[in-house]
C-alpha cells in the first residue's frame, strides 16, 4: 500500500501511562510492612509501578473517504488510540501523518489548523455538550470556532434536527437527539475525517438504526472518512469496508469486511464473532483452562481462550516466549498469530 496516498497513517505508535505515584506512596505510608515482607503484595506492588502501555506499536492507514472500523473489548486501547490520533494526548513514541503533515510533535497552536480537518466524536454526548448553553449556542459556536460561514437551518436539516430543539438544553432533549447534535457540532466546515467513539452506544436499537443510517447518509453525500471505534462487530460491518482488530494495544488482525466476517485467520477475531452471535459451530471452539500470569512475552491471547493454544498441537514454546508479528495473508488482509494457519481448530 503506498502511505502516500493515505489521508491518515501511523507508524509504530504507542502509548504509555505513568504510574499513580500519590496512590502507591499512600499504600507505602499505610502497609510499610506488606510491601517489605508479603511476596503476593510484593508483586502487585511490582506490577502498579510499572507503567501502563495502552497503545503498543500500532501502524495503521485510513484513506480519502474511507470508511475503517476498529473493534475490540472494552480495555483494548481502541479509545486511547482514537484520543492519539487527533492529538488530545501526546504519543510515547511513533508517527502520524494526516494530510501529508507528520503532526506528532506538532504544538497545541499548530494543531488547531489541523483540527479543521480531523475531528473527534465522543462517547457519551450528555457529558460534552455544554448544559448552560442552548443547541443553538451550542452550534453557532462550533460555526465560529470553525470559521464556517453555513446556514445554521441548513446543518440541523443535514442531521434531520427539528427546529423546536434550537431553544432546547442539552438536558431536555433524549440520548438520540443529543447524539444528533454532537453530529451536526461535528460535522461544521465538512472535515476529511471524523472519529467516532462508539457513536451509538447507550441508544435504543431503533435509535441505533437511525443514527448508523444518518452516518452512512452523511459519509455517502459528502465523503467523509470514519474511523468507528466500537466493540459492536455488527455495527463495524454494516459501516465500514476494512476492519481493525485490537486486543491488548496491538492491531492483531485487519482486512477488508469481507475477509474479517469470512476468512478470519485470529482465534480473538473468532471469539469476536462468536460474540456478535454468528454460527462458528464448525471451528470447534475449545474452552480456556489455562491460568493467566504477568509473562510479558509471548502471544498474550494464549491465556485468554485460544483454541490454537489449547488445542496442544501446536509448539507452544513459540506462543510463550516469541510475540507474533503481523503477516500479509493477502494485499489486504494481515494477522499477527504464530498459526494463523492452523486447520484442526
Amino acid at each position: 500500500m503506498d502511505l502516500k496516498n493515505q489521508l491518515l497513517f501511523t507508524k509504530d505508535l504507542k502509548k504509555h501511562f505513568a504510574p499513580r505515584q500519590g496512590f502507591l506512596d499512600r499504600v507505602q505510608t499505610f502497609f510499610p510492612e506488606w510491601r517489605a515482607t508479603r511476596t503476593s503484595v510484593k508483586k502487585v506492588w511490582a506490577n502498579l509501578s510499572q507503567p501502563v502501555t495502552a497503545v503498543d506499536g500500532v501502524s495503521l492507514s485510513i484513506g480519502e473517504k474511507e470508511v475503517v472500523g476498529l473493534v475490540g473489548e472494552s480495555g483494548s486501547g481502541k479509545t486511547t488510540l482514537g484520543r492519539l490520533l487527533v492529538r488530545l494526548i501526546p504519543a510515547t513514541a511513533g508517527e502520524i501523518t494526516f494530510n501529508g503533515v507528520q503532526i506528532t510533535e506538532l504544538s497545541q497552536s499548530q494543531m488547531r489548523d489541523h483540527r479543521q480537518s480531523i475531528r473527534m466524536m465522543f462517547q457519551k454526548p450528555g457529558t460534552i455538550l455544554n448544559p448552560k448553553l442552548t443547541i443553538q449556542q451550542i452550534l453557532l459556536e462550533a460555526i465560529e470556532v470553525h470559521s464556517h460561514h453555513g446556514d445554521l437551518f441548513e446543518l440541523i436539516s443535514m442531521v434531520n434536527l427539528p427546529e423546536n430543539t434550537l431553544h432546547q438544553y442539552p438536558n431536555d432533549l433524549s440520548g438520540g437527539l443529543q447524539r444528533r447534535v454532537t453530529i451536526a457540532r461535528t460535522i461544521v466546515g465538512n472535515p476529511k475525517l471524523i472519529i467516532a467513539d462508539e457513536p451509538v452506544a447507550g441508544l435504543d436499537v431503533s435509535i441505533q438504526a437511525q443514527i448508523i443510517n444518518l452516518m452512512k447518509q452523511i459519509h455517502q453525500n459528502h465523503g467523509i472518512a470514519y474511523l468507528l471505534i466500537s466493540h459492536n462487530l455488527k455495527l463495524i460491518q454494516y459501516l465500514s469496508s476494512r476492519i481493525l482488530v485490537m486486543y491488548q494495544g496491538r492491531i492483531i488482525e485487519q482486512g477488508t469486511t469481507h475477509e474479517i466476517s469470512k476468512k478470519c485467520c485470529h482465534p480473538y477475531t473468532i471469539d469476536l464473532l462468536k460474540a456478535a452471535n454468528y454460527d462458528l459451530n464448525a471451528m470447534n471452539l475449545v474452552p480456556s483452562t489455562a491460568e493467566k500470569n504477568d509473562d510479558k512475552n509471548g502471544c498474550p491471547y494464549r491465556f485468554d481462550g485460544c483454541p490454537i493454544y489449547e488445542s496442544g498441537k501446536v509448539n507452544r514454546q513459540k506462543c510463550d516466549n516469541e510475540t507474533p508479528n503481523p503477516a500479509d495473508i493477502s494485499k489486504t488482509h494481515r494477522v499477527a498469530c504464530h498459526y494463523h494457519d492452523f486447520s484442526e481448530i
